[in-house]
């Protein structure tokens, strides 16, 4: 063989080697990028406690075998009761301080929610469930749990809007127009008391109801072509109005409206950018503006932002007798391979308008704030634009007090056919982020002041579904198992995460 013959062969063996290492080294960061080819790492175990087991105490209060309904269980949290409400007829009321727990048991009321609730309220020992009846249909039932009576009646186009002194506000819309709705305040019979606006020969998209002080409010837009925000108070009894105030005219789509007590911030947008507007009630009723500011530096439209199933909007926190507002801005990107959008957050004094603090710009698909006490969770939506890697859910954690990142986490997310829903579904507490895994039937629990996480394994092989319960103090979860065969329920238990 040639010298010239030798020195080609080891020339192209090298390369050869090169392009083999190189492979090797690709294949290897894909492994460990997707958690495969990595060493596991320890998994602190997350406490949780057993608040109630649904499905054992329901056995020994009623026999399924007689009643012949499939037993299903939905709960709820409201101002630290929890309301658990059966199938069955049977319905438990758990004051979460005390541990104080009172039963009813109406077996004749077996199987009277035909459809999964979409909305649950408990006030005055009486229980309001709103179901989808069929398609456009709600189905609405006011159970008086001590007087033990139960009201129903179905409609279409509504939801539950406010729960007053006086009455129930549903928002009714129109079936053939999105741009505009109405306010139907039902008695605490379900009766009809009247409707606001009377007839869509005055058409109102209306924000926000509810009542102060024995007065019914109503923030919405005229829909013409001036697209006028108003104010609206009416007498609650009668539906008379009383009087209405202009408070912007002009106005764009994106409206948004926080309501505290006697104070109501208003986001909108017009050709110079994006404001904020206070308003306090007076003695009259009337709203009186305290500040208005701008927040951007540079004219915006309504095509710049996320749509609104996107993103939150504007939102009111009180930090430990410290509020604040959060205003996210999102900007479209049009050239971006793997985010959809360039974004921020704003952090405002509600007194006077002015910044506590603007975070720096990060990249997001979607946009879900969870504020805790010190801390607020950004949850970025998923990528899912890297060719050979599973999907990524990218969450960002800011400190409170000055907008600076604390940690950013990655987890796996994917859809999954099999369920038709995602593999992850997020909730927080005042001081951590939750992650509950469909795919791997695990809880995992992250602090919120370090990043730290500390995980709960369930049965791998069965088929579980979660309901997070968040409260001020502590996240409860209702924990559902059931069979992957027929989806018979097989247990159901209501747990606190410690």
């Amino acid at each position: 063989m040639s010298a010239t013959n030798a020195l080609f062969m080891h020339t192209t063996l090298r390369k050869d080697r090169a392009f083999i290492s190189l492979g090797i080294f690709y294949l290897i960061f894909i492994l460990c990028s997707s958690g495969l080819a990595c060493s596991p790492k320890p998994v602190t175990p997350l406490n949780i406690t057993p608040i109630l087991d649904i499905t054992q105490e329901e056995a020994k209060l009623v026999k399924t075998q007689q009643t012949k309904i499939i037993s299903s269980h939905y709960s709820f949290i409201q101002e630290n009761t929890l309301c658990t409400v059966s199938n069955q007829g049977v319905f438990f009321i758990t004051d979460l301080s005390s541990g104080e727990r009172k039963v009813y048991v109406y077996p004749e009321w077996a199987g009277f929610i035909e459809f999964y609730p979409n909305d649950m309220s408990f006030f005055g020992q009486k229980l309001l469930i709103d179901c989808f009846y069929k398609r456009y249909q709600t189905s609405i039932n006011l159970i008086d749990l001590t007087n033990k009576t139960k009201k129903n009646r179905t409609e279409y186009f509504m939801d539950l809007k406010y729960i007053g002194n006086q009455k129930i506000y549903y928002v009714l819309y129109s079936p053939y127009d999105s741009s505009y709705d109405f306010i139907k305040a039902l008695d605490f019979n379900l009766k009809d008391c009247w409707q606001f606006p009377p007839n869509d020969k005055f058409p109102l998209l209306n924000k926000t109801v509810w009542e102060y002080k024995e007065v019914c409010h109503i923030i919405g837009i005229k829909k013409d072509t001036a697209e006028t925000l108003l104010h609206v108070c009416l007498d609650p009894n009668t539906g008379k109005e009383l009087f209405r105030e202009v408070l912007q005219e002009n106005t764009k789509n994106g409206v948004e409206v926080v309501q505290k007590g006697y104070q109501i911030w208003i986001q909108s947008l017009d050709e110079k950018g994006l404001y904020i507007t206070s308003y306090r009630l007076n003695a009259d009723h009337a709203l009186h503006q305290q500040w208005a500011r701008y927040y951007t530096d540079k004219p915006l439209t309504i095509e710049n932002f996320l749509q609104d199933g996107d993103k939150d909007g504007l939102q009111y926190v009180d930090n430990r007798g410290k509020p604040y507002l959060i205003m996210p801005i999102s900007y479209n990107k049009q050239n971006s391979d793997q985010y959809k959008y360039e974004s921020e957050l704003i952090c405002i004094n509600p007194e006077d308008g002015s910044r506590f603090w603007t975070s720096k710009k990060f990249l997001c698909s979607s946009l879900r704030l969870y504020p805790t006490n010190q801390h607020i969770i950004i949850d970025l939506g998923i990528n899912t634009q890297i060719i050979g890697m599973k999907p990524k859910h990218d969450f960002l954690c800011l400190h409170r007090e000055t907008g600076q990142g604390n940690w950013k986490k990655t987890f796996q997310d994917e859809c999954l056919k099999e369920s038709h829903r995602r593999k992850l579904q997020i909730s927080c507490d005042q001081e951590s982020l939750l992650v509950w895994d469909y795919k791997e039937n695990s809880l995992t629990k992250i602090l919120a002041q370090n990043g730290k996480t500390a995980t709960y394994q369930f049965n791998k092989q069965a088929l579980c579904f979660v309901q997070f319960l968040p409260t001020d103090q502590h996240t409860y979860f209702e924990f559902i198992e059931r069979d992957k065969v027929n989806s018979t329920l097989l247990r159901s238990i209501v747990y606190k995460v410690e």
